[in-house]
């Protein structure tokens, strides 16, 4: 061990043997100096309102904005603030509309009760929690929270709906209730007391209501149903515009049942059914009302996006046709996230913590991303720039097609072999994009070969009757092409033919080449012009009878007597003096009018 430590860095030692210390230190702190320690100061606590700061402040503030509430109905939120919902559950907690109901149930229980004099109430922050309905059957305690604040207590509010249901029954209340605020606790007035049995948990006129809501909401689900079928078969009449049965009839069903949804949501309050009850079947109607609004919204954004495509072919635009589907995709994805933050705040998810979460880990969750980031960007370019419309041939990369559609995430391609390939947008911002659907011209490059005995005249005319032939084609381009011989070939006498066509789409152009082709076949055939093709042919030369020119006299200067023949030649055919001008594309007329081209 010696020799170890005389090896060791004497830092590192110190470091170590420092370490040590630092974790043991709540080891080494004697007794004494933990109980000398100053104790840890209160958190402060926050400043109390002050017409909460008393049991007396509570009541007033509550009795006095229960009775402004006849007149501004706004004031019941302030009645509400007296209370302590911590322990109610979802619906009521979420629901300002239910919260007002308890309020007024309280209230109307201490219209009940006896004479409560204000005086009689403890004025002290810190009195003890205050019972409203002494010696009375029931409590109403006003107590203090944790934060300061004097509410009726927690278990107050909770027994509010048993204690009201109680108290109800007796004529005093019914007819104190008869200045209410809300039609709910009006309408619970003028039920006769031979509906007000209990049977299975409700009362037999809940156990009514319950059944008129459903009966009231299917009747109405079909008269939804059909207005909106009748409303959108004269609108798409009036604009002349057919759309799928299919489509239509997707469509409307989801209607029916959002309108049956939302009736239930507003007439189950009208039930005064018990919390525990409503705890259950609200959130199941909103769930289901949530459910038939995505639902909605999905199948009318089909039924848009079909009228819009419609629209969108009529008109000769085609960044229309790129944009309708894009549209129909945005309407469906805010649909879904407005539904996901509504269902959310149904089940009080964490959507804070959530948000926190992620922008904490932003820098991760953006690098797990990023391809959807490029792919959204892509999308974006397809928008900004329109590199392409949906219907164009185009060349990504090694996929070769016709764009059928352009989404958030990726383009769909029909390749010629009739196979989808589905291409991610990122591609679109690294790779080039060769758009063959918006050329304005196809063009045509061809080598067409005549055998060598083809004489000069008979070039120069079959040359000139393609010409003329490109002049009168209907879809070939008139101001730029050209037909030469152009190319001395192993076996043939090679002609340029090179020209464009003017066609909208592939199959036009392979019509008209087809044409254009056959053409030079049959005037070929009536000029006599012979095609070439790869062969070999044996020359057996033999004497002739005929008297054969001689050949001059190459022995002395063989380049003097190339320049004196061509020389002789270009005299013979009279050009010595005429320079040819510049090829023009003018006429469209026949060969040898005043415009005539000069090839």
């Amino acid at each position: 061990m010696k020799q170890i430590s005389q090896k060791l860095n004497p830092s590192i030692i110190g470091l170590i043997l420092f370490s040590l210390i630092v974790v043991n230190i709540p080891l080494a702190v004697p007794v004494n100096a933990q109980q000398a320690a100053p104790a840890t100061q209160p958190a402060t606590q926050p400043k109390v309102p002050k017409h909460l700061s008393t049991p007396r402040q509570t009541f007033i503030t509550f009795r006095q904005a229960m009775d402004d509430a006849k007149e501004n109905t706004d004031r019941i939120n302030d009645a509400v603030q007296c209370l302590d919902i911590s322990k109610l559950p979802t619906p009521y907690t979420t629901d300002p509309k239910r919260l007002g109901l308890l309020a007024e149930r309280l209230q109307d229980i201490l219209h009940r009760t006896d004479i409560i004099y204000e005086e009689d109430i403890p004025d002290d922050p810190d009195a003890d929690p205050y019972d409203l309905r002494q010696d009375l059957e029931g409590s109403v305690i006003i107590n203090r929270v944790d934060d300061g604040r004097w509410l009726f207590s927690a278990q107050t509010v909770e027994s509010i709906e048993d204690l009201h249901k109680t108290l109800r029954k007796t004529e005093e209340l019914k007819e104190g209730s008869q200045d209410t605020v809300s039609w709910e606790l009006w309408l619970d007035t003028q039920i006769p007391d031979s509906l007000k049995q209990e049977w299975i948990g409700l009362e037999y006129w809940q156990w009514i209501g319950i059944c008129l809501l459903i009966v009231v909401g299917v009747i109405l689900d079909l008269i939804a149903r059909l207005i909106f079928a009748t409303v959108l078969e004269r609108m798409l009449r009036n604009r002349k515009v057919q759309i799928l049965d299919k489509t239509k009839t997707a469509a409307i069903r989801p209607v029916g049942l959002l309108v049956m949804g939302l009736f239930w949501l507003k007439g189950l309050p009208f039930l005064l059914l018990p919390i525990f009850i409503d705890a259950i079947l609200s959130p199941a109607t909103m769930v289901f009302t949530a459910i038939a609004a995505v639902w909605a919204v999905y199948k009318i954004s089909d039924l848009i996006g079909e009228y819009l495509s419609i629209l969108a072919s009529r008109t000769e635009s085609r960044f229309d046709d790129l944009l309708v589907p894009l549209i129909r995709k945005t309407l469906k994805i805010i649909a879904t996230v407005v539904a996901l933050i509504f269902l959310a705040d149904i089940y009080r998810l964490p959507l804070k913590s959530a948000l926190a979460a992620l922008g904490i880990g932003g820098l991760a969750i953006g690098f797990a991303a990023r391809e959807t980031l490029q792919n959204l960007f892509g999308s974006l370019t397809v928008l900004l720039d329109r590199p392409f419309n949906i219907g164009d041939w185009v060349k990504i990369g090694d996929v070769e097609g016709t764009v059928e559609d352009v989404g958030f995430r990726t383009i769909r391609i029909r390749t010629f072999y009739n196979s989808l390939i589905t291409v991610p947008n990122m591609q679109l911002t690294t790779q080039m994009i060769d758009n063959l659907g918006a050329r304005r011209y196809r063009r045509i490059k061809a080598m067409i070969s005549l055998t060598y005995d083809t004489p000069p005249e008979k070039i120069d005319a079959f040359c000139e009757g393609i010409r003329e032939l490109i002049r009168r084609h209907p879809y070939t381009r008139k101001d730029y092409y050209h037909v030469y011989f152009n190319q001395f070939a192993d076996s043939s006498l090679n002609i340029l033919l090179y020209c464009f066509h003017q066609t909208p789409d592939w199959a036009t152009e392979l019509r008209e080449r087809h044409r254009l082709f056959n053409d030079i076949l049959r005037l070929a055939k009536k000029l006599g012009v012979e095609f070439a093709f790869p062969t070999h042919t044996i020359h057996l030369q033999q004497e002739s009878a005929t008297a054969k020119v001689a050949p001059p006299d190459l022995s002395q200067d063989p380049k003097a007597v190339g320049r004196k023949t061509a020389i002789t030649l270009i005299e013979q055919e009279g050009l010595i003096d005429k320079i040819p001008p510049p090829v023009r594309f003018l006429s469209t007329e026949p060969y040898g009018g005043e415009d005539a081209d000069e090839q």
